[in-house]
C-alpha cells in the first residue's frame, strides 16, 4: 500500500528523470506579430509608433501571437537574430546591418529609448508534428528581416522599396 507522499515523490522523480534526458525546454518570448502590410515579424509591445516599409506604421491586425526562442537557452535553429531598435523587426545580425525602415544607416540593436536587444534563435522547417506553428518564414536578402512568404502572393514590402527577396534564405517556422 502506498501513501500519498510516496506517490507524489515517485511522480516528481519521474518528471525530473524525463527532463534530465530530454534537456531543458527552450525559452521563448511571446507577443511578436506579423505586419499585414510588409509581412515582417515585429515587436508591437512598445509605446512608440514603429515605421513600416509599406508606409505608415506597423500594425498587428489579424496576426497570430508568435513566439521567438531566446538564443541563450539553446535548441535547434539559427542564432544571431535581433530586434531592431528603430523598426522593431526581427533581423539576422550575422551579416550586414541590412536596410531599415526606421534608420537610413541600417538596423541597430539599441537606441536612446530602447535597450539592447536579446539574441534570438529562429527554428528551421520542416514542421514539428503536434505543435502550433506556421511554415513559410524567410529572411530577406535585401533588408535582413524575417518575413512571411505567402505561397500565392507577393512577398510584402522591403525597406529597399521593392518586395522582400527570399533568395538564399533558409526555410523557417514560427510557433504561435
Amino acid at each position: 500500500m502506498f501513501n500519498r507522499r510516496q506517490v507524489i515523490g515517485a511522480a516528481t522523480l519521474a518528471v525530473a528523470a524525463h527532463l534530465a534526458t530530454t534537456g531543458p525546454a527552450a525559452a521563448a518570448q511571446t507577443g511578436w506579430a506579423s505586419c499585414p502590410k510588409c509581412q515582417s515579424l515585429w515587436w508591437p509591445n512598445t509605446p512608440y509608433a514603429i515605421p513600416c516599409p509599406a508606409g505608415g506604421h506597423h500594425t498587428k491586425d489579424g496576426s497570430f501571437d508568435y513566439q521567438v526562442k531566446v538564443q541563450s537557452d539553446g535548441g535547434a535553429g539559427q542564432g544571431d537574430w535581433r530586434s531592431c531598435a528603430a523598426c522593431q523587426s526581427l533581423w539576422w545580425s550575422g551579416g550586414t546591418a541590412g536596410r531599415c525602415a526606421g534608420d537610413p544607416n541600417g538596423h541597430r540593436i539599441s537606441s536612446y529609448a530602447i535597450s539592447k536587444s536579446w539574441y534570438y534563435l529562429v527554428e528551421f522547417e520542416p514542421q514539428v508534428p503536434g505543435l502550433r506553428h506556421q511554415l513559410g518564414w524567410r529572411s530577406c536578402a535585401n533588408c535582413s528581416v524575417l518575413f512571411h512568404s505567402a505561397a500565392s502572393g507577393p512577398n510584402g514590402r522591403c525597406a529597399t522599396g521593392g518586395r522582400h527577396q527570399s533568395v538564399g534564405s533558409w526555410a523557417y517556422l514560427l510557433r504561435y
